[in-house]
């Protein structure tokens, strides 16, 4: 496991991808910050009234940012099936549990490191911009936020997993957080689950609406362990549906 971990690793660190998909969304929180400095401007001061928090609070906040780590998961994933390494790894005699977990692993470290350079961002642009001030719920906001972001990483490796192709990953990684909410609500809508279960709806339990309440100005107590512990059962999901795939599809 360890000679695995170290291979997934070393070709984390040479993947242009992986550097490509960790700028981009430091520079799209840059524009937001350069964006909130212009707009949240006090008339009579002409001083930026914008708060560190609430910008921090909105760091990960970009459909754009789950579509990079969409991508650079099946990228990263989909490699060595594609250029055919995958058969030599296997030929070394690793399993396929190590083999999945090994790049589980390291695309998970991934994600988290592009999280942490644009958290660090944010807040080094922040703190330099915007106006100081504390929040109590903001490490708990951004822990659930990390989370949900975990949750969508979990079941973009099940389907990098299950298509092996790197084109049909990208795209099902891109289209399929938006289309699966898009169903679930037009379900509620047909069936009027609103007015016949007590508010009950089946959109409120996917990982997007999950993130959503973690950015919300509003965020109470119920619906924090509700979104924690939702997003911790999707990264179980994930998990097992994509080391189900890499046990069962062919080489």
């Amino acid at each position: 496991m360890g000679k695995l971990l170290k291979f997934e690793f070393r070709k984390l660190f040479k993947s242009k991808a992986f550097y490509i998909c960790a700028v981009i969304p430091i520079v799209l929180v840059i524009f937001s910050g350069i964006s909130a400095s212009q707009f949240y401007i006090d008339p009579e001061t002409g001083k930026c009234i914008y708060e560190l928090g609430e910008f921090l609070r909105h760091t990960f906040d970009s459909n754009m940012v789950i579509m990079i780590f969409g991508i650079f998961t099946a990228i990263f994933l989909c490699e060595d099936d594609v250029s055919g390494t995958i058969k030599n790894i296997y030929a070394k005699g690793y399993s396929r549990e190590n083999v999945f977990f090994a790049k589980y692993i390291v695309s998970l470290v991934a994600l988290l490191i592009m999280l942490a350079s644009e958290l660090l961002v944010a807040f080094l642009y922040g703190a330099s911009h915007f106006e100081m001030t504390s929040s109590n719920d903001l490490f708990v906001r951004l822990l659930g936020q990390i989370v949900v972001l975990i949750s969508y990483h979990a079941l973009f490796t099940a389907v990098s997993m299950w298509l092996k192709k790197t084109g049909g990953a990208v795209a099902l990684n891109i289209l399929g957080p938006s289309l699966v909410g898009l169903i679930l609500g037009t379900v509620d809508i047909i069936l009027k689950l609103k007015d016949k279960l007590n508010g009950f709806l089946f959109s409120n339990y996917w990982i997007s609406t999950f993130f959503a309440d973690f950015v919300s100005a509003t965020l109470t107590t119920k619906v924090m362990v509700t979104a924690f512990v939702g997003s911790c059962i999707y990264i179980a999901i994930g998990i097992v549906l994509g080391l189900f795939a890499s046990k069962k599809n062919e080489l």
